[in-house]
This record gives structure tokens, sequence and C-alpha cells, in this order.
């Protein structure tokens, strides 16, 4: 059986889609961010004391306590008294950080609230407000 000619080849079909685009670089400097300035960073340090308290408000919210060595040391621990003042459900996501930098563990407990934690020697933590003056730790 004889073949006959070999015709034309068609068209190239359509090509699949390309995969995503990767994630561009932010230029990250010693003062700035991706969106401009970092802002106010307020730093309060606590020493000296057995025990201290604080009351967390609008206006010290985004505060980083650093809790200093004690001057009693024959305490194993800090107590850490806090209070709740005009928070809101308007105030949702203001927070305030502890940072522990004793040689003894910090309990911090509310008097208002029912929240409580401990921080361990050189651990932090950070109380978020949660809506109503109710405090979240993370």
């Amino acid at each position: 059986m004889a073949t006959g000619p070999q015709g034309i080849q068609g068209d190239q079909g359509a090509k699949g889609s390309r995969g995503p685009v990767g994630i561009l670089g932010w230029g990250y400097g010693t003062t700035t961010g991706p969106t401009g300035g970092v802002g106010k960073q307020l730093v309060s340090t606590l020493s000296g004391a057995l025990s201290s308290t604080l009351t967390l408000s609008a206006a010290n919210s985004g505060t980083l306590y650093r809790v200093a060595d004690l001057t009693y040391s024959q305490y194993q621990y800090r107590v850490l008294t806090l209070g709740i003042s005009g928070l809101g459900a308007g105030d949702v996501g203001l927070f305030w950080t502890f940072n522990n930098n004793s040689l003894y563990t910090i309990i911090g407990q509310s008097g208002v609230s029912t929240f409580q934690f401990s921080i361990s020697a050189e651990d932090s933590i950070t109380c978020v407000c949660n809506g109503a003056g109710s405090i979240t730790t993370i």
C-alpha cells in the first residue's frame, strides 16, 4: 500500500499558566520598616523592690517593661500586681510586654480581672487587650 504526501503540522496549542511570582523583599534599616518610621517605643525598668503595682491603660500601651534584679535576694520570685483602667471594646489589640531581666520568676496577677501569669528568668510575656477591659497573655 502506498502512502500519500505528508500534511502540514498544525498550530501549537495554548501553554499552561506560569507559577506564582516570588515575594518581593523589603529594605529593612535601623529606623525604618516597610511602610515608614517605627514610631515610639516606650521602655520602662522596674527594679529594686519585691513587688510592684502597675496599671495597664491606653496611655501606657505598647510599653516594654524590663524587670531588673531584686533588692531582696532571699526571695525567689517577684510579684507584679496589675490593674486595668479605662480599657473598652475599642481598645482591642493594645498590648504591654514584660521582659524578665532578673534571676527570679515574676508572678503577675490582677486584682481587677482574673488573669495571672508567671515569667521565668530571661523570658518575656505580652498581655493583649481583647475587648471590654479583658486581658489575654501570649
